[in-house]
Order: C-alpha cells, then sequence, then structure tokens
C-alpha cells in the first residue's frame, strides 16, 4: 500500500485511535524507514504490492497514490475494514471502485494543504449509487466547502483556458452549491 515514512501510522497509534498496525510497502528500503519512525510502538511489517488478504484489519488507510491503482486494491480486496482513501490524482476512479465493491462513502471531503487540495474518502461495507457529479466531485459535493470552492474555481479557470465547455458547465454546476 505505500507506507513510506509511516507518519501516518505514527499519529494514529500515538493518539490512540489504533493500538497495532500492519504496515506494508512494495519497497524494503520504505519499510526501514516505516522500522524507525514506528520504533518502540507496536507495528507489524510487510513487503506486500496492494491489500495483504492474510491481515484482518479494522481500518485500512491508502494515501498518496493514485486513484486507479487504489480502485485496482479496492476492486481485489474481499475484507470488511473501513477504509480512509486519499488519491493525488483521478479520484473518481476511487468513488466508482468503492460503489462497485460494496463500500458505501461516509465522509468525503476536500482539504488544502501548501496550496494543493487533496481528496480524502472513508469508506464502510454498504451499498450505495452515485450519480456522476458525485463521482466526479465528491460524495457531498453540495455541502459547502472552503477548500473544494477553491479548488473548483481553480479548475474552472484552468478549463475556461481550453475548449471543453462540457467540463466547464459540470464545474459551474458543482460550484454553484459552493456559494
Amino acid at each position: 500500500m505505500g507506507c513510506d515514512h509511516a507518519l501516518i501510522t505514527k499519529a494514529a497509534l500515538t493518539t490512540g485511535k489504533a493500538r497495532k498496525a500492519y504496515v506494508s510497502d512494495i519497497s524494503e528500503e520504505c519499510l526501514k524507514k516505516a522500522r524507525i519512525t514506528l520504533a518502540g510502538r507496536d507495528a507489524s511489517y510487510f513487503v506486500f504490492d496492494g491489500i495483504n488478504p492474510d491481515i484482518k484489519a479494522d481500518a485500512i488507510i491508502i494515501c498518496g497514490m493514485g486513484g486507479k491503482l487504489i480502485s485496482k486494491m479496492i476492486s481485489a480486496y474481499n475484507g470488511d475494514a473501513k477504509l480512509l482513501l486519499s488519491p493525488q490524482k483521478n479520484p473518481e476512479s476511487v468513488r466508482l471502485a468503492l460503489e462497485s465493491n460494496g463500500y458505501k462513502i461516509t465522509k468525503d471531503f476536500c482539504f488544502e494543504s501548501s496550496r494543493k487540495f487533496y481528496d480524502c474518502i472513508l469508506a464502510e461495507r454498504g451499498h450505495m449509487k452515485l450519480g456522476v457529479m458525485e463521482r466526479k466531485f465528491g460524495a457531498f459535493y453540495r455541502t459547502r466547502s472552503e477548500a473544494l470552492k477553491k479548488k473548483l474555481e481553480k479548475m474552472l479557470a484552468n478549463v475556461k483556458k481550453g475548449p471543453d465547455k462540457e467540463k466547464s458547465a459540470e464545474l459551474e454546476e458543482a460550484l454553484s452549491w459552493q456559494k
């Protein structure tokens, strides 16, 4: 799944949101960094690509990679863990994968950090049916959010520079809920 330095895992363990962590990455080098970050904490480490089916977790965090890769992992996963996902691009593919694989989104929001925008999606087992706009802009895009408003305004400004009027209309519709 790509633990890298395991800073999110450290925060979960430090704050008591997790008692034990299963940390994985396809890179042994990244696992070495994670071991340093998590020294003295209850964690197990695995060189693995995707979600290890042998691990029974209550919650799984997948952040910092593309939505298509996250979607592939979700589609291969058969467990019941809650999911915290933050795709770096293609969040619509993640929302579709959740919908197609028996998950419902419980929280879906945008946040800004260092002038970049990130989607964060929380999901649990259940059923949902998303519309096109909900897949593209967030399951709860109609809920006011300053970060989402700024993200949509930035996207709209970029689209207006090009010939794609359909995308411009979608962005204007999504942005109308943020005013």
